[in-house]
């Protein structure tokens, strides 16, 4: 059912994107689909040799070759053709006009007097060429110069000569119409315009354009190319296994560079983690493919050796070896990058302003150093699984970079990440206390600085911590049984967990904290600049000011009583208890984590087994993360063989983890095991990015459903949540550019880019099975549909380059449902 539901608003997205394409005239053939999709495929492959498909008169060619101006919307026409005729029908075709057009401008009506958004036209004008409403007598055009009574001059405008001949949108013309003033001026022989590129004497150059060679081959719309047209500058470069950029300009003969690319400048940081293993093991299919849906649920993504390894190993045995991997941080490679950009500064004082945003270009962006260190942990560190958890986390303890405070500072970003990172495999109440002692979380739900009570100043303590530790890190709004399900009372009604009291009971208990400096001098300082301290504040948890902390007993949950006379810490201690010992937490975090790892729509029977797990059940301490982990991706709901047409399995992958998971797979490196990215452009397109979610809810909530059939089969799917038309069109544009250039992030500075690895599918690019094979193993584990897999190898058998047909196989897998819905 997700996969439909994904299907359904990926064809409304491509349909959308139709409304802005140009239309042909025409009736659509009984084999349409079969003939579109011949066409799209043999002009897609003409393209990429950049030879001419000559459609000798077929309108439906024509229409096509039309489309395929932009190639990216060929590619996704071929893919729709191929399964939707309908809509590819709807696409290509509308109504014929009669002979009266209105070209190039919007719909007519059925008489074509009116043209929408665009000047009426009167009763005898079948044209209103690109001005304004001309008069019966097209003497006159409203909002243009007006035009003597002998029509020759019309001011601002070209010069009309006796016989109406005009000098169109250019300036007025002389007698003899040779020059234009304020527009590039013609000489006699018309061999030269200014204020455009000059071209010399054989015009065989223009500045500023595109070189021409001696035989007039063009780089149009491109930076300029040598005299052999080896090189274009200012372009992405192609990876190693490229001949051509194709949409993009030539490389040189290796096809390995293209001039003028953003400057590499090695970082200088010695990664401790090691080179990815690419050995190949020797198993069968089958268990490559169990190894591969394991990994998708378990990982942010596995290479194909990754898969091979963990087959030969068996799941469980793998995993508990990833409990013994060392933590990945986020912190070393960002507070090095931290480092460099501060002895700069040290070193370069009195440098202008100009100056600085050079080295700002070199450097990166300062504040945004996080991310980097965020990427290279996540891509190069062998702890797989607590990258995933960790990731899972965060959207469960939400902070984000979208407030200032936080966002552009490394140290409290990192800070946070390393501690969820930390307690990944640890016990959920350490996790708990973590989060709550957080500097980066007290700033984000506003319980740093909490003060007590002062009637005097009629104010009291800040509840916002408090709210949100039980309703959205603990045990939820409702009373919960252990399968997830909600207690009810003798009316039919939800338990509540909590109310009004309880939370002004737990805001006197978050009072009293803030930065972690020695003596008493932190507390309620806004800017960490003006803390006398050796060591930043961000990497420490917070400190309890007893001065601040709000005296007297606490009634807690269950009708726990915190005594009076104790110290701030010691009833901060005693609230994390009364949280972490609640029924609720076991059934209302493990849930999650299953919705975030396996499915959207676990079955009772699952979330019990899970919860049993979490209150130590099964032989380890209650809380226990690894027992948790072991439990959610060992249990025979998540390891059994995934149903294609069960409406309750898989998820939707989120778009920020299809992006990792593709980079993961195939095997993204760069030149000093380094990675960053700005973050800007990636949040742009698909609306989502790590810690980065608009609310403390996350960027969607997990018992979001959307209406229609998944709501009315009392079913959720939460990713759905941020999925629409827009956001379906964006991701598939990151992925199409990425496996255009072999890049997905932006460069930050000039800090070495990533590049995807193709060898591997290039050494089966000729054999279109075998390739579709083997990323049915990579990226769907063995449930590719027949139908996509049909349409796939069609497109890849129309085309000859082998890079062209990896990258269209690629393409239309992580684009289609298939890939889409982890099943």
């Amino acid at each position: 059912m997700l996969s439909f539901f994904y299907t359904f608003l990926t064809l409304i997205a491509a349909n959308s994107m139709a409304e802005e394409l140009p239309k042909t005239g025409g009736k659509p053939s009984t084999e349409f689909s079969q003939k579109a999709a011949l066409y799209l495929s043999r002009i897609s492959s003409e393209a990429a040799e950049n030879n001419e498909f000559e459609c000798d008169g077929d309108e439906l060619c024509e229409a096509i070759m039309a489309l395929c101006e932009d190639r990216q919307l060929c590619t996704i026409l071929l893919q729709i053709c191929t399964q939707h005729p309908d809509l590819c029908e709807e696409i290509i075709f509308e109504p014929e006009c009669d002979e009266e057009e209105c070209e190039e401008f919007p719909e007519c009506d059925e008489h074509e007097e009116e043209c929408d958004d665009f000047p009426e036209c009167n009763e005898n004008e079948e044209e209103c060429n690109d001005f304004p409403e001309c008069n019966e007598n097209e003497e006159e055009c409203d909002d243009v110069p007006e035009c003597n009574e002998n029509e020759e001059e019309c001011d601002d405008f070209p010069e009309c000569n006796e016989n109406e001949e005009e000098c169109d949108d250019f300036p007025e013309c002389n007698e003899n119409e040779e020059e234009c003033d304020d527009f590039p001026e013609c000489n006699e022989n018309q061999e030269e315009c200014e204020e455009l590129p000059e071209c010399n004497e054989n015009e065989e150059e223009c500045d500023d354009l595109p070189e021409c060679d001696e035989n007039e081959e063009e780089c149009d719309d491109f930076p300029e190319c040598d005299e052999n047209q080896e090189e274009c500058e200012e372009l992405p470069e192609c990876n190693q296994y490229e001949e051509e950029c194709d949409e993009f300009p030539e490389c040189d003969e290796n096809g390995e560079e293209c001039e003028d690319n953003v400057v590499e400048q090695p970082s200088g940081y010695i990664n401790p983690n090691p080179a990815s293993d690419l050995t190949l093991m020797t198993v069968t299919t089958e268990a490559a493919r169990d190894a591969s849906r394991f990994l998708a649920q378990a990982s942010l993504g596995a290479n194909h050796a990754t898969i091979t390894q963990v087959a030969a190993m068996g799941p469980e045995v793998w995993l508990e070896e990833q409990f013994t991997q060392p933590v990945g941080y986020t912190r070393p490679f960002a507070e090095f990058l931290m480092n460099r950009v501060e002895q700069f500064y040290e070193q370069n004082e009195g440098l202008s302003d100009e100056e600085f945003e050079i080295i700002y270009e070199q450097l990166g962006d300062p504040e945004r150093y996080w991310v980097d260190g965020w990427w290279t942990s996540v891509m190069t560190s062998p702890d797989m699984v607590r990258q995933r958890v960790a990731l899972a986390l965060s959207e469960i303890f939400v902070i984000s970079a979208n407030v200032d405070e936080l966002g552009t500072n490394n140290l409290a970003m990192v800070g946070y990440y390393d501690a969820l990172l930390d307690n990944s495999f640890g016990n959920f109440r350490e996790l708990l206390r973590a989060v709550s002692l957080s500097p980066a979380m007290g700033i984000y739900l506003s319980h740093i600085h909490n003060a007590k009570t002062d009637t005097q100043r009629g104010t009291f303590p800040d509840e916002n911590y408090a709210r949100e530790v039980m309703q959205l890190f603990s045990i939820g709004l409702f009373e919960l049984n252990a399968d997830g399900s909600r207690k009810l009372d003798a009316q039919g009604n939800p338990t509540p967990t909590y109310d009004q009291e309880d939370i002004r009971e737990f805001a006197k208990i978050f009072t009293g904290l803030s930065w972690n400096i020695p003596g008493e001098s932190g507390f309620g300082v806004m800017d960490i600049h003006e803390l006398e301290s050796e060591s930043d504040p961000f990497l420490s948890p917070m400190k309890m000011y007893e001065s601040h902390h709000e005296p007297g007993s606490k009634t807690l949950l269950n009708g726990q009583v915190v005594p009076a006379g104790q110290t701030g810490m010691q009833d901060i201690e005693a609230a994390i208890d009364n949280l972490f010992n609640h029924p609720n937490v076991g059934p209302f975090i493990g849930k999650q984590l299953i919705q975030r790892l396996v499915k959207s729509n676990p079955s009772p029977e699952y979330v019990a087994r899970v919860s049993a797990a979490f209150n130590g059940e099964t032989g380890a301490a209650r809380g226990d993360m690894k027992a948790l982990i072991r439990a959610i991706l060992l249990d025979p709901e998540a390891r059994s063989t995934p149903q294609l047409a069960s409406a309750t399995d898989g998820r939707l992958r989120e778009p920020f983890v299809r992006v990792v998971n593709l980079m993961r797979a195939f095997n993204a490196t760069s030149s000093d095991n380094t990675f960053s990215d700005d973050g800007y452009n990636m949040t742009a397109q698909i609306r989502q990015y790590v810690l980065s979610a608009p609310s403390v809810f996350n960027f969607f909530q997990p018992g979001y459903a959307p209406n229609g059939e998944i709501k009315d089969a009392g079913l959720v799917a939460p990713e759905f949540q941020i999925t629409n038309a827009s956001t379906i069109m964006e991701i598939k544009n990151l992925i199409y550019y990425s496996l255009q250039t072999g890049q997905v992030l932006a460069q930050s500075g000039q800090l070495p880019t990533e590049k995807l690895d193709f060898s591997a599918e290039l050494q089966l690019a000729d054999n279109s099975d075998a390739l579709l094979d083997h990323l049915d193993t990579l990226m769907t584990y063995g449930t590719l549909t027949a139908e996509t897999r049909a349409a796939v190898k069609t497109a890849v058998d129309a085309l000859s380059d082998s890079r062209e047909r990896v990258a269209m196989a690629v393409y239309l897998i992580a684009i289609s449902p298939d890939f889409a819905i982890a099943i």
